[in-house]
């Protein structure tokens, strides 16, 4: 148990770093229930935000022992909802059960330095880059190429999510019919919206340098994206 506590405080220090976006905020749980807890929060923190929950053991050994979602807002106090952390999740490393519970930390906002960036064309998805250059973007060559050798041309919120997971982020942005959409990739809930250019001609599933995704018989199995603004306002629910 010693060993991964250190492990994950180790992991921690790396993954955890602030972006000149959507910072990081720190609170501490003032009581909990079950899978549910409150908090306080800024107005830097939305509804569907996702963070972690940390236990410090001593001065220098400390966990991450929980995911957190923002379920509700009302004033500054927030209503969280607890799920297993399986981020850094490794199979040769024992699941461990620790609740959390009042004056654990909360680190809310978390991993929202880096984004993927799904967007119609090039020109839309240089504009969003460029504009918010303190993001880490992540590549969507990544996330086209996964689902290339996948032959899926059709990526549902459980495609993104793993994505999410496979490359240590939290934020993802959507560029649908002039609208810009910042979404968290845990709870998919939008938090933020801007204005951006599109194209009504869109490259399929969505822009990248491999174009356009086919899928098992030329998308005749399982099928692909028809149109690309229905298609991710369904998935946002729009």
């Amino acid at each position: 148990m010693y060993k991964i506590v250190i492990l994950f405080a180790l992991l921690l220090s790396s993954l955890f770093a602030e972006s000149g976006f959507i910072r990081p905020y720190k609170t501490k749980l003032i009581s909990t229930q079950q899978k549910i807890g409150l908090a306080d929060v800024d107005k830097s923190v939305k509804k569907g935000a996702s963070g972690i929950v940390i236990r410090y053991f001593d001065d220098t050994h400390y966990a991450i022992i929980a995911k957190a979602i923002v379920k509700a807002i009302k004033g500054s106090r927030a209503t969280l909802r607890f799920e297993k952390f399986d981020l850094l999740h490794q199979e040769a490393l024992p699941d461990y059960n620790i609740k959390p519970q009042k004056g654990d930390t909360v680190i809310l906002n978390y991993l929202y330095n880096r984004a993927l960036a799904i967007t119609p064309d090039k020109t839309s998805y240089q504009e969003i880059t460029k504009r918010y250059p303190d993001i880490d973007w992540v590549h969507p060559d990544l996330f086209a190429m996964r689902l290339s050798t996948e032959f899926n041309a059709k990526p549902t919120i459980e495609d993104f999510q793993h994505t999410c997971r496979q490359n240590d982020f939290e934020l993802l942005f959507f560029a649908i019919d002039g609208r810009g959409y910042f979404t968290d990739c845990n709870s998919f809930e939008i938090l933020q919206e801007v204005a951006i250019k599109t194209s009504p001609k869109a490259t399929l599933p969505f822009f990248s340098r491999l174009g356009t995704i086919k899928g098992r018989l030329g998308s005749l199995i399982g099928g692909g994206v028809k149109n690309y603004n229905t298609y991710y306002k369904k998935i946002l629910g729009l």
